[in-house]
């Protein structure tokens, strides 16, 4: 069980949770420290003048961010480790990869560890010329040497208590690639609409199965169309018979030949029986499709302004089939004015 954070009013839960989640990955780990009442990202910026380089002086960032924590962490480990690390960083670092550099600016001011063991090397992401690096990036030589075995990190103050910066500072160092932290970190994918053409009759269905609209109405919206409950369920109907009828003759079939009947006969039924089956349920499946597009491009018509709702509803009874008293919904509106009501707000006038 991981340590917890030993002062939350310094510390903040995301910088200590990045450590348990580094010492968990590396087994040389230790934690150099955190917190330091020194000069410096350890200290917190509250209790350092304005002319100290981590108060703000050289990057606005640094003033963001709560005025009481410490925004720097220490990492010891072995050579070896230390390596790898640096060099991870370094080179995430010169790319300016997004988990470094985001859209609010670099998460880090510098990292100072070693790529080959013998010479301490330190990179600054931002504010390097008013360390004498002679640009706003670069290298920076002439670090402590103790940095040959504890890896320093800089966190700019805005990002000391923000955990999706420091999650992406973190997978940087663990060699995560960027493709598989962009997935892991992608936001969920919205559910699909009544206005996706794509969509499985199952899903449509699914959708709209608690929508109280019918088509045949003339104050429905051009959504409510589209996602016409007897719509659907009449594409999917013809589908579900014929695979019923199918289960049928193999259940004959199954008592033809327990009981002496003429199994063989009924085997070459079953077979036809598929064959029409294939046949009817990729006949559907094209009209399904080659009828949610025309529907879509109705309503792409309709919100562009090419077409009035007028008429719009009159091609869409063209393209929706007709409905017979047996396949009205249990459940619905009534024609009514276009009014906020039971069946919610009206957005086409007949």
């Amino acid at each position: 069980m991981a340590a917890r954070n030993p002062n939350p009013a310094r510390i903040s839960d995301p910088l200590w949770r990045m450590w348990t989640e580094f010492d968990a990955a590396e087994p040389t780990a230790l934690l150099g420290g955190i917190l330091a009442l020194k000069p410096g990202y350890h200290s917190y910026r509250s209790r350092l003048p304005g002319s100290d380089y981590s108060s703000g002086r050289d990057v606005a960032a640094d003033k963001r961010g709560s005025a009481e924590l410490a925004s720097a962490i220490d990492l010891t480990m072995s050579t070896a480790a230390m390596i790898r690390y640096t060099r991870r960083l370094d080179v995430a670092a010169r790319a300016r990869d997004p988990r470094l550099y985001t859209d609010r600016g670099p998460v880090l001011r510098e990292f100072i560890g070693t790529k080959d063991g013998r010479t301490v090397y330190c990179y600054v992401l931002v504010g390097g010329r008013a360390l004498g690096v002679g640009a706003d990036a670069g290298p920076d030589p002439g670090r402590d040497k103790s940095h040959l075995w504890h890896l320093h990190l800089s966190v700019i103050r805005r990002f000391a208590a923000d955990a999706a910066a420091l999650d992406g500072l973190l997978s940087v160092m663990h060699g995560e690639t960027l493709d598989a932290w962009r997935r892991r970190t992608a936001p969920p994918t919205a559910p699909p609409t009544v206005k996706d053409a794509s969509m499985q009759l199952t899903d449509k269905i699914r959708l709209i199965a608690d929508r109280d609209v019918t088509y045949s109405q003339p104050t429905t919206t051009v959504e409510g169309v589209l996602a016409s409950t007897n719509y659907y369920v009449i594409q999917g109907r013809d589908v579900l018979l014929a695979q019923l009828a199918a289960s049928r003759l193999r259940e004959e079939a199954i008592l033809a030949a327990v009981t002496g009947g003429d199994s063989d006969a009924v085997l070459r039924a079953v077979a036809e029986q598929g064959d029409r089956i294939v046949a009817e349920v990729r006949e559907t499946a094209t009209a399904d499709a080659d009828r949610d597009t025309a529907l879509a491009e109705r309503l792409e018509a309709y919100a562009s302004g090419r077409l009035t709702a007028e008429q719009v509803l009159a091609e869409l009874r063209d393209l929706l089939p007709a409905k017979t008293p047996a396949e009205e919904p249990s459940r619905g509106c009534r024609p009514r004015p276009a009014t906020v009501g039971p069946c919610g707000p009206s957005t086409i006038e007949g």
